[in-house]
């Protein structure tokens, strides 16, 4: 059997026929969307747990009073 082999086409090329190249590039751009909104999603999560951290240990250096103990540096804020 002589079959003609036909070579698999690479992910990057784009179909000639218009309908399959619409459907590709659709895909492509719906994975980076996805990709986007995964990115974004983990650095909501960071910043959330960051604050909820920074917010307990506010909340430990609290006196027995009641009254906040707030230690912070003031740096060159021009206090003096």
């Amino acid at each position: 059997h002589a079959r003609a082999r036909r070579k698999s086409m690479s992910l990057f090329e784009l179909p000639p026929a218009r309908g399959p190249r619409i459907l590709r590039v659709s895909l492509i751009l719906l994975l980076d969307v996805i990709l986007a909104g995964s990115g974004i999603a983990m650095m909501m999560s960071y910043m959330n747990a960051r604050n909820h951290r920074a917010q307990a240990a506010i909340t430990r250096q609290a006196g027995d009073d009641g009254a906040e103990n707030l230690a912070l540096p003031l740096g060159d804020a021009g206090v003096k």
